[in-house]
């Protein structure tokens, strides 16, 4: 009992790490976005503080999960590092004020609820007699045909959407108008849901071949281990720690982050409970029907929870581009209205000037009419031939921003 706790108390640990790791690429993801955005210079992508945080927090959770796997099950091990979707999410609230909305909760609750069945109704396992690659091997000695026809399905799957994801991002990339840096694909979306299924597959093969290094490495005295099984070991190892690794920095790059990182962790997890069955040997023939039926139904609810958490996901996208869209609906409503009024004080004051001309015109008309009758003789103000009060008529002297001034011209 003390093993299975310190084992899931270490997986839990590396699970936080893990997680960490996750919140640190999102945040430089973000942070290259807005720096290309602003057209200023892009960082080092080798030496810069966030990659420092990434490989502490990525190296850290290996170890804790290395020392969690000597004392679980695999299967076991895969189920409690389930958990990490709602690590993931309470980090996303607390660094990104991301909160977790009801539906959220039930979607979540759904998976976390069938991770719970797995745990309490796990199958029988029989007790290992031997070091982790020596147990991959006898799988295929026992069961070839299932083990050809799984490893080339999980090839052929992989190397396709992976070929599939190479064009759909060079056609992204060839309209940088449409697809902006930070932009993010849908999360229904075919090119979202099949980089999920990679990036998935990798960290469940990752998590697969990081139990078979461990318990081919570390061994109890009576189980033997030859220093050819443990480099074979380490041979399959090396390369899918980096595709692990790689696809990490690519999703947080280029899929929609809160639905990829969630649902590639519920993906994982049923991967890797599939492989229990076919490598490890685990089935339910010392184990009761109640316990085969709840396990089963647990699974179930696992595959509803990462269905759910799709569509509640595209559910806030739609939500959220619906608002952006009527806020600048609204913003651009108003901008319009200014622009008119504007327009309106302009044409009132071109009015007032035109008028104020006309006025002035025709006062000086009247001004060289009255002139040239009084050199003629007469007083076009006193016809009584009474010398009268000077005339006066106004003349432009100047202006300014209210408009020309005039003044009166005493004659």
């Amino acid at each position: 009992m003390l093993l299975l706790f310190l084992g899931v108390t270490f997986c839990v640990f590396g699970s936080w790490l893990s997680n960490s790791a996750q919140i640190v690429l999102k945040a430089w993801s973000d942070e290259k976005a807005r720096l290309e955005m602003a057209e200023l210079p892009p960082m080092s992508e080798y030496m810069n503080l966030y990659l420092l945080k990434y490989v502490s927090c990525f190296v850290a959770s290996a170890g804790f999960d290395v020392t969690s796997q000597v004392f679980l099950t695999q299967i076991m091990w895969a189920t409690v590092s389930a958990l990490d979707i709602l690590w993931y999410k309470l980090f996303s609230w607390y660094w990104f004020a991301d909160a977790m909305e009801v539906l959220e909760i039930v979607s979540m609750g759904n998976f976390i609820g069938g991770v719970v069945l797995t745990i309490l109704f796990e199958p029988d396992s029989r007790e290992s007699t031997m070091n982790g690659f020596q147990e991959y091997v006898e799988a295929w000695r026992s069961s070839l045909a299932l083990q050809i026809f799984s490893h080339t399905f999980a090839f052929v799957s992989l190397v396709s959407a992976g070929i599939y994801l190479y064009s759909q991002r060079r056609i992204m990339d060839a309209d940088p108008e449409r697809f902006p840096p930070n932009w993010e694909p849908r999360p229904s979306a075919p090119f979202n849901l099949v980089g999920i299924y990679v990036n998935g597959s990798s960290t469940a093969m990752f998590f697969i071949v990081m139990y078979i290094l461990t318990n081919t490495v570390i061994v109890s005295g009576e189980i033997e281990s030859t220093l050819s099984d443990k480099v074979c070991a380490f041979l399959m190892f090396v390369p899918i720690y980096f595709l692990s690794f790689g696809m990490d920095f690519w999703s947080a790059a280029n899929l929609h982050n809160i639905t990829q990182v969630p649902c590639t962790l519920m993906w994982a997890t049923i991967f890797q409970v599939g492989t229990n069955f076919l490598v490890w040997g685990i089935t339910f023939d010392d184990s009761g029907p109640f316990t085969k039926l709840m396990w089963h139904v647990g699974i179930g609810f696992q595959v509803i929870g990462i269905l759910s958490w799709v569509c509640v996901q595209d559910y806030r996208f739609t939500r959220d581009q619906a608002q952006e869209g009527e806020e600048e609906q609204e913003a651009k409503e108003e901008e319009e209205k200014e622009q008119i009024a504007q327009q309106g004080d302009g044409n009132d004051a071109d009015n007032g000037l035109v008028s104020w001309v006309q006025d002035q015109y025709s006062q000086y008309s009247r001004y060289v009419e009255d002139m040239e009758e009084k050199e003629n003789g007469s007083d076009p103000l006193n016809d009584n031939g009474d010398k009268g009060d000077s005339l006066e008529y106004p003349v432009i002297v100047g202006g300014d921003e209210d408009g020309p001034r005039s003044q009166d011209l005493n004659v």
